[in-house]
């Protein structure tokens, strides 16, 4: 797990989290994380609400969650591959809705989110749990935090995400090596 550190994340009204990933394993029970702003030692008194992570279960079953036990969410699916790189956005529209997009399409919907995301709490990469004994194996490639929705149908992901004016920050990672 890596943390980010604090007031990485910066909320606008609307914000799309997006990125490239490519999972190498799924834990065999429990749930790993890809990414996302959950309770941590340094924020354990978050609330329920705050709540965010792109998440992987059994099988490549989706479990992400945009608002914590406060969310309402359509149907997980399986919709997580091993070894293939996978593009995902996770996005806040504003007035407690979001969405999640797994290449390009709509994996899953959310309600009652809250607009209250707190900046406070670090961003962490790779969280998983039962991590000793069901490890979850992921690489990420770029992450992009965006102003805005970016996504509302489905759509062909590129295979590179340049910044804009509508970029808050964006981390690539694929050159780490060098």
């Amino acid at each position: 797990k890596l943390q980010m550190g604090k007031n990485v994340m910066s909320y606008a009204p609307a914000w799309t989290l997006e990125g490239w990933t490519r999972l190498s394993a799924f834990p065999a029970q429990g749930w790993g994380a890809i990414m996302g702003v959950d309770s941590t030692e340094v924020c354990n008194s978050m609330p329920q609400s705050q709540r965010w992570y792109v998440g992987v279960g059994p099988d490549g079953l989706d479990n992400t969650t945009l608002g914590g036990a406060s969310q309402a969410a359509s149907a997980a699916h399986q919709v997580w591959k091993l070894g293939m790189w996978q593009h995902f956005a996770l996005q806040y529209h504003g007035a407690g809705m979001g969405s999640l997009y797994v290449d390009g399409v709509l994996a899953r919907s959310f309600t009652k989110g809250t607009g209250n995301w707190s900046a406070s709490c670090p961003l962490l990469l790779g969280d998983s749990r039962d991590v000793s004994s069901h490890p979850m194996g992921a690489e990420l490639a770029v992450l992009r935090l965006s102003k805005k929705v970016r996504y509302g149908e489905s759509f062909a992901p590129s295979t590179t995400l340049n910044p804009d004016s509508e970029t808050v920050w964006q981390f690539d990672f694929d050159d780490v090596a060098n």
